[in-house]
């Protein structure tokens, strides 16, 4: 009977209830680690009192006593020695392994029904344990092994002769097939574990890799790499901290703010809490954040901060990196300075410039002005009509290079301003070439228009006053450079769609190539010698190309020395609507001003006798008044016809008498106030209309713009 149950059970026809299945896993905790000892005296404990059923007390007690023991002495053995596989072989392992398997054999062997259960279900956790201990260390894996696998064999070796006696040889096929397919199982689960055991060790040997790789980045990396917690303690911190006196270890576990600069606390507490606490930042917020060295020397720091969360989305702190701005931000504090200093600078120099344009263009308003009464006095000695004529004609050169300088500088700073308007192009063309004209002629030199190219419109939009400046800029240059011969203006059609080339050719000296390309610069002449021949301020090109330029056009020159130039200038063609026709201001020279009161405001006693001489063929009663309080009070005594206003005077200046004569003057409130001021840049003009002036004329006066400013303003319209 004993030996026909051991024979069912090596076929495997015992099925484990399910309180022996509980007791194999608890059995099957391998007592590893602290506590492991007490594991395994529980689980020998659980065998005895399930065997005391069966086995009665004694023969369970004697068996419990030396497994304690074992138990015990297991945990005390030292782990793995190094050295051949037989030193890492533990023998209490091996001895507390025969002791189950000497339980289990007496069990299967000696009893039947659940006692036989609970043996086979030691044998199996048995063998599962030990392989899950030892897969990978095969020669101590079959070491561990030979206890229990000898109990089996025995079983089996029984329950085979059972079979033999009782006539069925052949179920021996049975008997042999269940420890084959236990042990291929085994071998299967063996096969995956190693597989696993395997992959988990590549897979910590990446991670040590990894670690190690970027360990080793963040402890050479220059910058400071920092961890900390939602309360700002640091839980980490990169070796470079001691690149400022830190020791990274001792500021483990420390207040992030002792660190910072207790000036800018309040602002990198706020950033520190929105990240650490998960909410969103301002857009832009400030990323340098003030610190301190070791020694309180301030520094600092720009963070690139980011959020750190745990597997459930909660966050745990930040991290950052750390870079030392310090010469950067000093660096930038320097630049923002000198920009500053620069912008104060061009500041600066524009109102010197205004002032020294005013400066200049007063003392020329008399000699300009005066030379030229004097030249047109009647019965005139010759010799002094001739001396009158050199000094308007060098006044005038003199006006010229002022008017450069002024240009310049308004390009220089982007206060040029475009004025595009409708204009007759052949027009245009003539009225330029007749301004220079009678220099050309009085070098004997021909000027003319080539006929218009037939497929260019009559009229097109332009601003006339910038394109004659650079025309008549080209023109003279061309007249000063020409000896002999001629200088021809054509007009066609440029490179490419659309564009209009205007040309001015000459006979002159021409220009050498290798100087060919000083001709556009600032300050810069061909000829900069002492002995050059022909004068000039080297600025009239450089403004011609910045003026051609701001039309989105271009200027260029061709030339051979000797044999003459052709400088020209290409813009986009913008041809004006047939309905629009070209606003001309026309002026009559032989204007007539009627019977009219006249203020004349100006502090300057020349400039005042210079507009009396040049009113007295007409019938103009003329008040004087030396500064902006004398023009008050002239203006609340007497209505007039018309004021003249200069703006820069001692005092009140011409925009505040403006102003208080529109507010109180009941006789002249409505009377048009011209302004006469050598202050002509485009600044200037626009504040004479906003203080409520009707016209701006300029010095050094021009005889005719005065003469039709005041015909404007004070004849009634036709």
């Amino acid at each position: 009977m004993t030996f026909a149950t051991a024979g069912r059970v090596g076929v495997g026809s015992v099925r484990a209830p399910g309180w022996v299945q509980g007791l194999g896993r608890a059995f099957a905790a391998s007592p590893t680690g602290p506590g492991g000892a007490a594991s395994g005296v529980i689980s020998a404990l659980i065998v005895f009192v399930a065997a005391v059923p069966f086995a009665g007390w004694a023969l369970p007690a004697a068996w419990l006593a030396p497994m304690a023991i074992l138990a015990v002495a297991e945990q005390a053995w030292p782990a793995r020695r190094p050295g051949a596989w037989w030193r890492e072989l533990n023998p209490f392992a091996w001895l507390s392994s025969a002791g189950y398997s000497v339980a289990a054999f007496y069990l299967v062997f000696f009893h039947k029904s659940s006692a036989q259960t609970l043996g086979v279900t030691l044998y199996g956790v048995l063998i599962f344990q030990i392989l899950a201990r030892d897969y990978t260390a095969p020669r101590r894996l079959m070491a561990n092994l030979s206890a229990p696998l000898l109990a089996v064999v025995l079983v089996q070796a029984a329950a085979a002769t059972m079979l033999v006696q009782r006539g069925v040889p052949w179920q021996i096929l049975t008997l042999v097939a269940s420890p084959f397919i236990v042990f291929r199982a085994f071998r299967t689960m063996q096969s995956h574990l190693v597989g696993a055991h395997t992959l988990e060790r590549r897979a910590r040997a990446e991670l040590s890799e990894s670690e190690t790789r970027y360990r080793m980045l963040a402890e050479r990396s220059p910058d400071i790499i920092m961890r900390c917690d939602t309360s700002g303690r640091i839980e980490y911190l990169s070796p470079a901290a001691a690149n400022y006196g830190y020791d990274p270890a001792s500021l483990i576990g420390r207040d992030i703010r002792e660190v910072m600069d207790p000036t800018d606390w309040g602002r990198q507490q706020a950033l520190l809490q929105e990240l650490t606490q998960g909410r969103s930042t301002e857009p832009g917020a400030p990323a340098v954040w003030r610190c301190l060295r070791a020694d309180g020397t301030p520094i600092l720091f720009e963070g690139a901060f980011s959020r750190l969360v745990d597997d459930g989305g909660q966050v745990v702190g930040a991290m950052a990196v750390m870079r030392d701005v310090t010469a950067r931000e000093a660096m930038e504090d320097e630049l923002r300075r000198r920009q500053a200093a620069a912008e104060a600078a061009a500041v600066a120099k524009s109102q010197f410039l205004a002032n020294m344009s005013h400066e200049i263009r007063t003392p020329l308003t008399g000699v300009i002005g005066f030379a030229g009464l004097l030249k047109d006095v009647p019965r005139l000695p010759k010799e002094a009509r001739r001396y009158a004529d050199r000094i308007h004609t060098s006044a005038g050169a003199l006006l010229t290079v002022v008017n450069d300088v002024l240009d310049f500088s308004k390009l220089e700073a982007n206060q040029v301003e475009l004025d595009p308007q409708p204009l007759e192009l052949r027009s245009f063309l003539d009225e330029t070439l007749d301004l220079v004209r009678g220099l050309a002629e009085g070098k004997g030199l021909r000027l003319r228009l080539d006929p218009l190219a037939a497929d260019l419109p009559q009229r097109i939009v332009a601003d006339g006053a910038r394109l004659r400046q650079v025309l008549l800029n080209l023109l003279t240059n061309a007249v000063k450079f020409t000896e002999a011969g001629e200088v021809v203006v054509t007009a066609g059609a440029g490179t490419g769609e659309g564009v209009l080339r205007i040309a001015v050719r000459d006979t002159g000296i021409g220009v050498a190539p290798e100087v060919a390309d000083r001709l556009f610069v600032r300050f810069s002449q061909v000829d900069g010698s002492n002995a050059r021949q022909h004068g000039g301020s080297g600025l009239g090109l450089a403004i011609s190309k910045g003026l051609i330029e701001m039309m989105a056009g271009r200027i260029g020159m061709e030339s051979q020395p000797g044999d003459g130039s052709t400088f020209w200038v290409e813009l986009p063609l913008t041809p004006a609507p047939a309905a629009v026709k070209p606003s001309v201001v026309e002026r009559d020279p032989d204007i007539e001003v009627e019977s009219i009161r006249l203020l004349m405001v100006d502090d300057v006693a020349v400039n005042r006798e210079l507009v009396t001489a040049i009113l007295e063929p007409f019938d103009v009663r003329i008040v004087e008044a030396d500064s902006g309080a004398a023009a008050v009070q002239a203006a609340l005594d007497q209505p007039f016809d018309v004021i003249l206003m200069d703006l820069q005077m001692p005092g009140m200046d011409g925009l505040a008498a403006t102003a208080v004569i529109r507010a109180t003057s009941e006789l002249n409130r409505e009377t048009p106030i011209v302004a006469l001021s050598a202050n002509v840049l485009g600044e200037h003009v626009a504040s004479c209309l906003a203080a409520g002036m009707n016209d701006h004329v300029g010095k050094p006066i021009s005889p005719g713009e005065l003469l039709t400013k005041i015909a404007r303003w004070t004849q009634p319209a036709a």
